[in-house]
């Protein structure tokens, strides 16, 4: 290279060559960068292997122990349900039992008055004294 010629040069064909060594060095550093990758996957895949079988068997251990205990839940749920159910059932006949025999009781049987000293009312009864008692009701509106 002439040295007129010399400052073009380094600016066009050294580039090129530079450009040239790069391009050249990037596609060797790629070449044995891969092959790198293709050994350690290659030396890996067993223990992946490994190590999905691992995971996918404690998958399906917790899986089973889950439907395990969602299956008590739901027959403990199923028969707490059951028992609600005839609880129910026998409070609403209960209840149904207790109205008709308040209605009857309040139209059908006689009035019970309790007396306390009965010796002593009577006593005075026959002696023709007056006898005061506290008041009482038979219903709502009923006699006092």
């Amino acid at each position: 290279v002439q040295r007129t010629q010399l400052e073009s040069h380094l600016e066009s064909d050294a580039r090129t060559s530079c450009c040239l060594y790069l391009r050249e060095s990037f596609t060797k550093h790629k070449k044995s960068s891969e092959k790198k990758q293709g050994n350690s996957k290659r030396k890996l895949m067993p223990f992946r292997r490994k190590l999905e079988e691992k995971m996918d068997e404690s998958v399906d251990s917790l899986k089973k122990k889950l439907e395990e205990k969602v299956g008590s839940v739901q027959a403990d749920l199923t028969s707490r349900i059951g028992r609600i159910e005839m609880s129910n059932f026998y409070l609403e006949h209960k209840l149904e039992r207790e109205i008709k025999e308040s209605t009857q009781k309040k139209e059908e049987s006689p009035f019970i008055w309790r007396i306390s000293g009965f010796r002593r009312i009577l006593y005075e009864a026959r002696r023709s004294t007056q006898i005061e008692s506290a008041p009482f009701y038979t219903e709502e509106n009923g006699y006092k």
